[in-house]
């Protein structure tokens, strides 16, 4: 039993860093529980495009936890730049499903424009952005 336990974390932490060439790994206890939590940085560089055909390159970074209870995305620090605008995101986007299967996305953070220095609003377009890269590091680093 344990030596499959064993394997099952093994090959867990290798896939989750099997799509990631550059990650630095920390390793912290949590004092109060004494928990073990692994911290990854994954890099991000990709092209989506938005409901309106614009296509936007999103780089940055993903920062992500890897407890005995899974993988967590925490944070977000990504550029986006499309459509002459470019935005820096910073932030949290969480995925939940709910008992009745339905899956509720919600963004906590601030979308400022570079050009200018000011925080604006995140509207439903980059809403929709945000939450397709969030799907994408989920699917590319599966649990």
């Amino acid at each position: 039993m344990k030596k499959c336990f064993l394997a099952a974390v093994i090959g867990f932490t290798g896939l989750v860093s099997a799509n990631v060439p550059e990650i630095k790994s920390d390793v912290s206890e949590v004092e109060d529980s004494q928990t073990i939590h692994l911290f990854k940085r994954i890099k991000i560089d990709e092209t989506i495009t938005d409901t309106h055909g614009t296509q936007w390159h999103i780089y940055g970074w993903v920062d992500v936890s890897i407890s005995w209870s899974g993988p967590k995305i925490n944070h977000y620090d990504v550029h986006m730049t499309g459509g002459g605008y470019h935005y820096h995101f910073q932030g949290k986007v969480v995925r939940e499903e709910l008992k009745d299967g339905t899956i509720r996305n919600t963004i906590d953070g601030s979308l400022t424009d570079e050009d200018s220095g000011t925080e604006v609003a995140i509207d439903s377009n980059i809403k929709t952005l945000l939450y397709q890269l969030n799907e994408n590091v989920i699917r590319n680093n599966p649990e």
